[in-house]
Order: structure tokens, then sequence, then C-alpha cells
């Protein structure tokens, strides 16, 4: 089955200040397989991931994005390997600076882009899509293409969604609960 999952990395906000903009309070409960609705980890580089388990969840909604990238960078990755759709995007203060999707329904090479992509964008994507090549293109019973997007937000945040271990250690996830709706809550909701 995969995963169908989605989560947040936020940068420039405190731990305290990321859980005041979703409403949310850390339980402090280990969540070692990420099997909690939402959990959160700090990483050493001072970003705060933020685990939602569902691929749709409301607080990864374009409107809730924008609203909780004011005054910090988060970069968004959502991830379902059922139908080997990956996107991730930056935002900054409240703008989206640049996306990047892939769908293979739409094709084995599909790729979306748009904004000003990181210099790094190129390495990982001329790489990936030399591996796709080698390995039978779009005959290939494996999609390399769909770890670009992928790729991307762990070149930007250090995190990636199916890795437990990093040079630095492991992160940790602990449990949140919501206290209630968020202001970026109220986009879903309406």
């Amino acid at each position: 089955m995969g995963f169908r999952i989605c989560w947040l990395g936020f940068s420039g906000k405190r731990k305290a200040d990321v859980l005041g903009a979703l409403r949310a309070k850390d339980t402090g409960l280990l969540d070692e397989a990420n099997e909690s609705p939402m959990s959160i980890a700090r990483l050493p580089n001072n970003w705060t991931i933020i685990w939602l388990n569902r691929f749709d969840h409301p607080l990864a909604s374009e409107a809730s994005i924008q609203s909780l990238s004011k005054n910090c960078t988060l970069v968004t990755a959502h991830v379902n390997e059922s139908t080997m759709f990956s996107s991730t995007q930056l935002h900054a203060n409240g703008a989206q600076l640049w996306s990047i999707t892939h769908s293979a329904k739409e094709g084995m090479y599909n790729l979306q882009t748009s904004g000003t992509l990181p210099e790094f964008y190129s390495e990982i994507s001329a790489r990936l899509t030399g591996k796709q090549d080698q390995n039978g293109g779009d005959k290939s019973k494996v999609d390399y293409i769909f770890d670009v997007p992928v790729e991307v937000a762990k070149s930007v945040c250090g995190y990636r969604y199916n890795l437990c271990r990093y040079d630095w250690g492991e992160p940790y996830f602990t449990t949140l609960r919501e206290l209630g709706p968020s202001a970026s809550w109220q986009f879903w909701r309406k």
C-alpha cells in the first residue's frame, strides 16, 4: 500500500510558535512509527517537522500553507506511494516561491514545476532522470522521477519522510493534540 502522507517543515519559527499557529499541544508521547494523526520533531538544524498522517490533511492545503508560512520559511511535501504522486513546495512570508510535482498517472517522466527552483533541483532531476533512462525508461517498474520532489524537499530542510536515521542521528516525533481550530483550519472548514 505505501505511504499516503504529507509533512510540513518550518524554519525561522520556534517550536512553541509553530504549535501556537497549529493550535496544538505537544503531548511528549513518542510517536516512533508516525502512527498518530499529527506529530512533531525538531531537527538539529533548527527545522521543525510536522508529520500529518493523511495525504489531504487540511493543514497542508494551499490556503493553510499561505497562512502558516507568514514570518517564516515553510517547505511542504505530499506523498502518495499507491499512485506514485509526490510534490513539494516552498513558501516564505506567505508567498509561494516554487513548487515541484510528479504524477505517474500523467507519465513516468512527468514533472511540473513553477517559480524559481533551487539550484540543486537541476542536479537531482538530471541524476534521477538518468536512473530512469538506464532502468527501462517509461517501461520500468521503478519510478525514479517520484523521488525528485522528495529529494528536493530533503535538500531544503534535511528531512525525508521514509528515513529513520541520518548522519546526525534520528528524528524523535512526539504526538500532537489539537486544542481547537486554528486560523489555517478555518480555511478548510469554509
